[in-house]
């Protein structure tokens, strides 16, 4: 960086490769605030160059695709962390690469075709995220259906349900190519294409539940995803194993794998012996990945389950005592986070909130 400064030679290119060099250090020494402000200076830099980009059309400017995707990477990180761009960006950027997934090829066929199945996953995972950030404001525009504030506006759950179809579609069309792609490639005897299958996997499950259920108002909907959890904790189980294999001394990664996707189980599956080998393996797994660390997300989903297993009946959580609307605010100065949800205290009893707040 300091050469190309002073050589006069400094490019986007260069600044954003310092910006993940830096959020690579702070990320594994657990500086979140600045490895987070890493991550919103480089979108804001990709941001300022996509707009210099469409009036120059200068391809001599442009990072190159590996930079792209890296960020990409990034950005999905933190849009599930601590996203607080305005709607309108969510709604803007929730179509930005709209072109590209509908030049998906029907198989991947580069050199590296697994990666090339990552690469799209990205932009279809970006897409998705951002529809998430769209949906919640849609829907908190429409708070109770029926009455007459919420019947003025179901012109806006309408459009949200109609990016929800989208969204599946875009998804539907990337799992399409990857399965043809996995039934031709050697994961058998290649680690690196087993590991990036059983990731791809695993994230794809997640996506799909999330985006059938974005929506869903009684919890108990996810009742009917046990199967899908299963799978989940089967995949997590060998990605575990994988990098185990590879390294017991690792302790940071740059990609998510594992965590969130443990993290929706904890929080969503409401069966007693899946919901506890989730956080077995959040235990398992000692890493951080990129600016997610397994330590803080075992106790945030460990303070959902513990209220609503204190009014278990056996080993089963009724439909009226499982929380809904679970929020997380964090305040990575002071390195906590603020939790929030609304819970029943008995059947057919109104909502009451409650709330904690942990370090870490």
């Amino acid at each position: 960086m300091r050469e190309a400064i002073a050589g006069g030679k400094q490019d986007i290119r260069t600044t954003l490769v310092t910006c993940f060099a830096i959020f690579g250090f702070e990320a594994f020494h657990g500086n979140l605030a600045l490895a987070v402000a890493q991550i919103q200076t480089g979108i804001a830099l990709m941001g300022e160059w996509k707009e210099n980009y469409l009036r120059s059309r200068n391809p001599s400017s442009a990072p190159d695709d590996e930079v792209i995707e890296t960020f990409l990477c990034l950005e999905i990180q933190i849009m599930g962390f601590h996203d607080k761009r305005l709607y309108e960006t969510h709604a803007m950027l929730r179509t930005e690469y709209a072109e590209k997934i509908g030049n998906m090829p029907r198989i991947f066929t580069s050199p590296w075709p697994m990666w090339e199945a990552t690469k799209y996953f990205y932009i279809v995972k970006k897409h998705l995220e951002h529809f998430l950030h769209v949906a919640k404001r849609l829907i908190s525009l429409c708070p109770g259906a029926g009455d007459e504030y919420s019947a003025g506006r179901e012109h806006l759950l309408d459009e949200a349900r109609s990016y929800q179809v989208h969204h599946q579609a875009e998804l539907s069309q990337w799992h399409s190519a990857f399965k043809v792609t996995l039934a031709s490639t050697d994961t058998e005897h290649d680690v690196d294409n087993k590991c990036r299958a059983a990731y791809l996997r695993l994230h794809f499950i997640a996506s799909k539940l999330v985006l059938e259920t974005v929506f869903a108002t009684d919890e108990m909907i996810y009742d009917e995803y046990t199967a899908e959890f299963c799978d989940m904790i089967a995949v997590s189980t060998v990605l575990i194993e994988l990098c185990e294999s590879r390294s017991m001394t690792t302790k940071w990664t740059f990609d998510i794998s594992v965590i969130m996707p443990l993290y929706l189980i904890a929080l969503k599956c409401r069966v007693g012996e899946i919901r506890r080998k989730a956080f077995e393996l959040l235990n398992r797994n000692s890493k951080r990945e990129g600016i997610w660390d397994n330590v803080l997300v075992g106790k945030m989903a460990g303070w959902v389950r513990t209220i609503e297993e204190e009014k278990a009946v056996g080993d089963n959580v009724p439909g009226w005592a499982r929380v809904e609307n679970v929020q997380s605010s964090f305040d990575l100065q002071n390195r906590s986070v603020e939790m929030k949800c609304r819970q029943r205290s008995g059947e057919g009893l109104v909502f009451q909130e409650r709330s904690t707040t942990i370090v870490w």
